[in-house]
């Protein structure tokens, strides 16, 4: 099964060296949550209803253990100029991949070559969007889903998400320095500075302050 990664996250996909082996993403209602026994990809969900609580199940958007992520990420098909080899050219990091040696491969990209609008034509860039999943280069594998408080990330997790330690993003800051929550930056740098993405991501919808219900996403990485 193939299932699409959260658009907020595909900044962060650039090389296997800044892929994580697990993403937190924002959850999506109202109420509070609990995990199903036994099913880690099924949350019971108690919602607001007229007759005072609404059990229902809500299944996780980022898959199930055994199913294949698509992270899309701005591209354009491209003839290789120097060995005239078709492919696809990544724009975050320049990289070419390839397409495979078959006919069916090769129907596929001349298919992208198919002229858009005035403006996408002017430049060649494509759109996260617009990318076909055989062109994705990444390819994770989840593991395990779970949901999980967003304030339960320690600081060794919030460094294996990739981000930078908060006084090497926030030079101008002193060493005192708190967080929303009141916490020091200083005793737990990759963690505040998770704090301060994770608002940059999502704004006032889901607040790093309010510790909402997030999902947890282990991956193990599969590239083309």
């Amino acid at each position: 099964c193939l299932v699409e990664a959260a658009p907020g996250y595909q900044r962060s996909w650039l090389s296997l060296e800044t892929i994580a082996s697990v993403r937190r993403f924002a959850s999506v209602g109202n109420g509070a949550w609990s995990m199903a026994v036994g099913e880690p990809s099924r949350i019971e969900h108690r919602g607001h209803s007229s007759d005072g609580g609404h059990i229902g199940t809500v299944f996780s958007p980022y898959g199930v253990p055994g199913d294949t992520l698509v992270i899309r990420e701005k591209w354009r098909p491209e003839e290789r100029e120097s060995d005239l080899v078709d492919g696809i050219r990544f724009k975050a990091d320049g990289a070419f991949v390839p397409i495979e040696n078959t006919r069916e491969a090769a129907d596929r990209w001349v298919a992208t070559l198919k002229p858009g609008t005035p403006a996408e034509r002017k430049n060649p860039w494509r759109k996260s969007r617009q990318m076909p999943a055989w062109a994705s280069r990444f390819k994770p594998i989840v593991m395990s889903v779970r949901i999980e408080r967003l304030h339960e990330i320690t600081d060794v997790d919030a460094r294996m998400e990739g981000v930078e330690p908060f006084f090497e993003r926030f030079e101008c800051f002193g060493r005192e320095q708190c967080i929303t929550t009141g916490e020091r930056a200083a005793d737990a740098e990759y963690r505040a500075s998770y704090a301060v993405r994770w608002d940059e991501m999502y704004g006032d919808r889901v607040l790093w302050l309010k510790n909402p219900p997030v999902w947890r996403v282990e991956y193990a990485m599969e590239t083309t």
